[in-house]
């Protein structure tokens, strides 16, 4: 085997030991599990225990891969969660903000329907003559419409 080949297995072995897979990086766990996985042939040779110690440190990674994922995918859905609420909050205040509570009186006027004072000689001389009053019989006397030729009216068909 390569001599530099072995110096980045043992660095790789160092740098994934259990105490320091903690504080590495999704990518870098990535990285090293998949160097330790193509380096089985590497740890064969070795003897049995560097292979027992190899295999272990392979599940070591993917359990922190797994575990860096899964908590990854929990930020992300709670993140969600969390802008969901808040859009259906915001969507429920504007809501809210677009209703008018009461309707609103204008300043300096009154609820009451505003009322015309007429004097009354005006009320007089604005309404129609009633019954009572003679009327000009020339003027007010109802005339017919204008007569058109009609076709005679259909018989009903059988």
């Amino acid at each position: 085997m390569a001599p530099d080949l072995i110096a980045k297995y043992r660095q790789v072995m160092d740098a994934t030991q259990p105490g320091k897979v903690d504080s590495l990086s999704l990518s870098q766990i990535k990285k090293y599990y998949d160097f330790l996985c193509s380096q089985v042939a590497l740890a064969k040779n070795s003897g049995p225990n560097t292979l027992d110690q190899h295999l272990r440190r392979i599940e070591e990674l993917r359990y922190a891969m797994n575990s860096k994922r899964h908590h990854l995918t929990q930020t992300l859905a709670s993140v969600g969660i969390g802008l969901t609420v808040v859009s259906i909050l915001v969507g429920l205040a504007r809501c809210h903000a677009d209703m008018p509570l009461a309707t609103p009186t204008q300043p300096g006027t009154s609820a009451a329907p505003p009322t015309t004072l007429e004097s009354p000689t005006e009320a007089t001389e604005t309404t129609q003559p009633t019954a009572t009053e003679p009327t000009d019989s020339a003027t007010d006397t109802p005339t017919e419409p204008p007569q058109t030729e009609e076709s005679p009216p259909l018989s009903p068909t059988p």
